[in-house]
């Protein structure tokens, strides 16, 4: 595997990482914040989904903020 391939793997791994870790710390937060806006655990765990995976769309810049969670 050439350099330029090894870093663009690499590269990915850490971004990859990075944003399940992510996940991990601030689910139980969005899920809560939901809930009080809803009322409904259902609702809630589905906006939190919806939050989730628009910020995994967009990593490369959510990742680089400095309190992505705010996002």
């Amino acid at each position: 595997m050439d350099v330029m391939r090894r870093h663009q793997v690499e590269s990915e791994q850490l971004t990859q990482g990075s944003f399940a870790e992510f996940y991990r710390r601030e689910w139980r937060d969005v899920v809560g914040l939901g809930f009080v806006l809803t009322g409904d655990r259902w609702v809630a765990e589905e906006l939190a989904q919806e939050g989730f995976v628009a910020a995994c769309r967009r990593w490369d810049q959510v990742g680089d903020m400095d309190k992505p969670g705010a996002w």
